[in-house]
């Protein structure tokens, strides 16, 4: 159970490697998601007997356990999981106690009775109470009061004797409580108005945006009344109903007791009712909270990487995942925008390690193609939640050889900075050259010391030379005043870990951290030392209200420090070596670590009586250690009697291994054996030769690696065999790396019934053309411009395509959302297998089996989106089941994708009316094509949260009509397509190569025009 300061704040351990942050004010409790409910397990392949452990980390409420369990009720019988254990965690026991009352509820209501469903989403969201639900609440904490939570009967358990207790005294005090209504009501609007005062938005403009997010999903003429913000509107007005007086329904005269902070009985709900984000002991839960042996299929984290930072989320959490390439953790972020352009961004910011090296750093894959966008659609106007996945890598590994220039030491020293906020995240100005926590909003400060500290105790296993060898690399790689200023955090992690490590202690210091009245944020506190022949200097500087210049020169305790508000100790680690050069000799002070004046600079001497304890502590057990990923590390065998490893070596996107001929003899090309395995994600190697004694020599790798493009040279000067091995592309990130991925649930969706807008882009062309039913059938050409014009009917142009035919087989509605099942043929593919065997009929047999009496639409599609379009439809196709392995066609899906990057910008144009300049839709990501454009206007704003809205002008408005068939172009629809030279109409119009804004119906029409197009497209592109 976590301990708790004088503000109900929790009590961080050094088992959570997090900065420390202060909270003057105490924090709010987060009772309710103001994010869609996800199914965790959406990913994950399941199979009929299998047993799944889930864990909720910063579960705020349980709308995502119930959704889950939703979801996998309806998978298909051979893919229903046998047993589920979910383990549910919050900062907040008061959150813990009401997902208990809520898990009851759910368990017993019958949910085909209206007032039991009724009674449960009276209880979840809404304030005040009616006289029969208020008593029957009562019965229900009565019930939990005095229930045998350890019996077999009871679907709901807990681990800690403790936590029960705690649980059954809020129980209690919520039975005994009967506040009056119209008291918490004004206590909860006074808090609102506040907060809107200070952040400034409108509870109209609130309750829009919420209306928006509710009406995605419909598009039909009879729900129009329903998309309006209006009064006349019964949505909007139960909405602004919930916002101003707390409550969905009916003014009722009791007050609910699960929205009221328990003891005190205050109103302390955060104002915009949102998942839980402080998460105290979640990651201390993860790194020794749990019995060793306890690891899990899922673990979902919800945003606690914005309060408590995703390198520590990763680091911390990533050891309790169960199965190398299956098993699933997520983050996610809502606040990533307020300091970042796109979540590449963010991500570089957070973590920085080339995605290809996280195998080998962090034991993760990251199972998303950021470049190929996001297929979930948008919660919010002001934000959209943005979810990355990550997978268990595997855990047998060949001792790597690093040095200076090797990619992996260059990763870690991004690591590095991070940890020490050598990227200065912590001050960097914003636009009116004012200071401000901007990284923190979304936790990119709160890596610390201890956090690399993790990081490099779990990697060392598996480099030759251990943590001294990385320490030693690093070093190199630090800024010239890095040791003047962190020399005695670095200090401390080199004593901590291996064969040089000297002790360290453990200081506890009398010290009282207060933070001033006017300061309405939450400061990260850091330690400062001065030696005492500079007292009198800083002395002097403090009391006339300027910055102490040794706080930037002199050693500083950064982010690695603890405070206890309720004995006033801060505690802190250092090496002895340098406790003995500190002690009776020097002061110290906290302040901000952004240098804001806001802590008090009290000077304490390092002696005496304020010093509360120093004694030695071994790091292993005083920070948790013992729980980080373990590799298994695999040596050359000693029964191998003819190759030795001299070296492994790993860059960003290859391998490189030298190997010691032991018997030169027996080394000959033409008896030399290779293997990978396994077969889909090779990550081990095999080598031996015809002929000779002893075993194979094996090589592991952290990723999937490329058997077609290895090399293999035996140098028989050198006595070494040479192998350059590149990895894969797809099993480094991307959902590929997921090897048991869930299908995609067709069976359990509704067909597609929603007009489409008239959207210009590759994906939204092929989903709209079946919006409705196509009068003719038709299958859908993807490739580049002198490709796509020849004929799709023979053999003979068969050979020359390189592109993709897609046929839609047909379109569902899922997540609000059009999803297109469709049949693609990759024609470089089909050429592949035509010039293999030119007198094989059957690969063209079966192309034209799905495309005999087809109309053909072309898309045009240049070099890098046909890539786009390769890596979606072969991603897609893993979670589709396949027909015959030998046909010409897969079967995959298509969706709109929506880009991973920063909406605020553009919907603050959307609020002040200029959507129809802004609206500018399209599929892949435009950046994908040109990635030095970073208009706002490619950036597909007001399709990400005003779908409905849009929808409603859509199906009432006069539209615009362009022919499905021409080229689309990147500007806003014109009214009907034409050539920009002769102005022609007719035939195939093709878009110019360089802006993509306008088409042309023939060449010459295009070397015409170029003359007085030349200026403006090169300005363009």
């Amino acid at each position: 159970m976590a301990k708790y300061g004088r503000q109900s704040v929790p009590e961080l351990s050094f088992h959570n490697p997090a900065g420390m942050i202060l909270y003057p004010r105490g924090l709010q409790t987060y009772a309710m998601g103001n994010t869609r409910a996800r199914d965790v397990t959406e990913l994950l392949g399941t199979s009929r007997g299998q047993h799944l452990d889930l864990l909720l980390l910063g579960s705020g409420d349980i709308r995502n356990f119930l959704f889950t369990l939703s979801e996998l009720s309806i998978r298909k019988p051979h893919e229903s999981p046998k047993s589920l254990s979910f383990h549910i965690n919050d900062y907040d026991p008061s959150v813990i106690a009401r997902n208990a009352v809520l898990i009851q509820v759910a368990s017993e209501i019958n949910p085909d009775i209206p007032a039991d469903v009724d009674f449960l989403w009276n209880i979840w969201y809404n304030l005040a109470l009616s006289h029969d639900n208020f008593y029957r609440l009562q019965q229900v904490l009565c019930g939990l009061i005095e229930k045998k939570f350890d019996s077999a009967e009871s679907i709901l358990k807990f681990e800690d004797i403790a936590i029960l207790r705690e649980c059954c005294a809020i129980w209690k005090d919520w039975m005994a409580l009967d506040l009056d209504v119209s008291k918490v009501k004004g206590d909860r609007n006074r808090l609102i108005k506040s907060k809107m005062q200070e952040l400034k938005f409108d509870v109209d403009d609130q309750c829009d945006g919420v209306l928006s997010e509710m009406m995605m999903g419909l598009s039909q003429e009879a729900d129009i009344q329903f998309l309006k913000p209006t009064h006349a509107n019964p949505f909007f007005t139960e909405i602004k109903h919930w916002f101003c007086e707390g409550s969905t329904s009916y003014e009722f005269e009791r007050t609910n007791p699960t929205l009221i902070r328990p003891f005190n009985h205050e109103w302390r709900l955060h104002y915009n009712s949102c998942v839980t984000l402080w998460t105290g002991d979640a990651l201390a839960l993860c790194t020794s909270g749990f019995p060793p042996k306890m690891l899990f299929d899922v673990i979902d984290t919800s945003n606690v990487s914005d309060h408590i930072g995703l390198l520590n989320v990763l680091v911390s959490c990533a050891p309790r995942l169960k199965k190398p390439n299956r098993s699933l953790m997520f983050t996610s972020s809502m606040l990533w925008g307020g300091g970042c352009e796109s979540v590449e961004e963010y991500y570089n910011k957070c973590v920085g390690v080339p995605f290809q090296l996280l195998p080998t750093v962090l034991g993760l894959k990251l199972a998303v193609d950021i470049e190929l966008g996001s297929r979930k659609l948008p919660d919010r106007m002001e934000t959209s939640e943005e979810i990355l996945c990550w997978v268990k890598a595997d855990i047998k590994r060949t001792l790597l050889t690093i040095d200076k220039a090797s990619d992996i030491v260059e990763g870690l020293f991004r690591l590095a900075e991070r940890c020490y906020d050598l990227l200065n995240e912590q001050t960097k100005p914003l636009v009116d050259g004012q200071h401000f926590l901007a990284s923190q909003v979304y936790g990119v400060t709160l890596s610390s010391p201890l956090t690399l500290l993790r990081i490099i105790h779990q990697i060392q296993p598996v480099v030759k030379g251990g943590a001294d060898r990385i320490f030693e690399l690093i070093e190199t790689l630090l800024p010239p005043d890095f040791h003047q200023k962190h020399g005695l955090s670095w200090n401390f992690l080199k004593a901590s870990l291996g064969n040089e490590r000297g002790p360290v202690v453990e200081i506890k210091v009398n010290c009282n951290i207060t933070v001033a009245s006017w300061y309405k944020g939450t400061p990260i506190p850091m330690i400062c030392f001065l030696k005492s022949s500079l007292i009198h200097q800083a002395k002097a500087q403090m009391l006339s209200g300027q910055a102490i210049c040794t706080e930037t020169t002199f050693p500083s305790i950064y982010n690695s420090l603890r405070y206890d508000d309720q004995a006033n100790i801060v505690t802190f680690h250092i090496s002895e070596e340098d406790w003995h050069e500190l002690e009776s000799n020097a002061f110290m002070w906290i302040t901000s670590s952004d240098m804001n004046p806001v802590i008090n600079r009290d000077l304490l001497f390092l002696g005496g009586e304020t010093i509360e304890r120093n004694q030695r502590v071994d790091p292993v057990e005083i920070f948790g250690l013992f729980s980080v990923q373990a590799f298994t590390v695999i040596e050359t065998n000693a029964n191998c009697q003819v190759l030795k490893i001299h070296k492994v070596e790993e860059s960003k996107f290859s391998y490189y291994a030298e190997l010691d001929i032991l018997e030169l003899e027996q080394c000959k090309v033409s008896t030399m054996k290779i293997s990978f395995s396994p077969p889909k994600c090779p990550v081990e190697l095999q080598i031996h030769f015809e002929g000779a004694t002893g075993d194979p020599l094996q090589i592991y790798f952290s990723c999937s690696v490329n058997e077609n493009l290895a090399k293999f040279q035996i140098s028989r000067k050198r006595k070494k065999v040479l192998c350059h091995i590149p990895k894969r592309e797809d099993g480094t990130v991307g959902e590929l790396v997921i090897q048991n991925v869930a299908p995609v649930p067709f069976h359990t969706m509704i067909l597609w019934d929603g007009k489409q807008h008239d959207k210009k882009e590759s994906i939204t062309m092929i989903l709209s053309k079946h919006s409705d039913e196509p009068r003719t059938p038709l299958v859908h050409v993807v490739d580049e411009l002198g490709i796509i014009e020849k004929p799709y009917q023979t053999q003979e142009n068969m050979l020359k395509k390189k592109g993709f035919v897609i046929k839609v087989q047909e379109m569902y509605k899922w997540k609000f959302l059009p999803v297109a099942k469709v049949a693609f043929c990759d024609c470089q593919r089909l050429a592949d297998k035509l010039q293999s065997d030119p007198t094989d009929n059957h690969p063209m047999a079966n192309f034209f089996s799905n495309t005999w009496l087809h109309l053909v639409h072309r898309i045009l599609a240049d070099g890098e989106e046909k890539t786009l379009f390769h890596k979606m439809l072969y991603t897609n196709a893993t979670r589709v089941d396949q027909d015959n392995a030998s046909s010409v066609w897969k079967n995959s899906f298509i969706t709109l994708l929506f880009p991973r990057q920063r909406t605020l910008d553009l919907f603050a144009g959307l609020l002040k009316g200029q959507m129809k300049d802004l609206f500018n839709p399209c599929s892949f990501p435009n950046q994908a094509r040109q990635p030095e454009e970073h208009s706002t206007r490619d950036s597909f704003p007001a399709f990400l949260a005003d779908f409905a809205r849009q929808m409603a002008h859509f199906n009432t408005g006069p539209r615009d009509h362009t022919s499905g068939s021409d080229p689309s172009e990147r500007g806003p629809p014109l009214k009907e397509a034409e050539c920009a030279f002769c102005h022609s109409k007719e035939g195939t119009l093709k878009r110019c190569l360089g802006c993509k804004r306008i088409v042309y119906c023939s060449k010459t029409c295009q070397k015409n025009h170029w003359r007085e197009h030349k200026p403006d497209c090169q300005s363009i592109s």
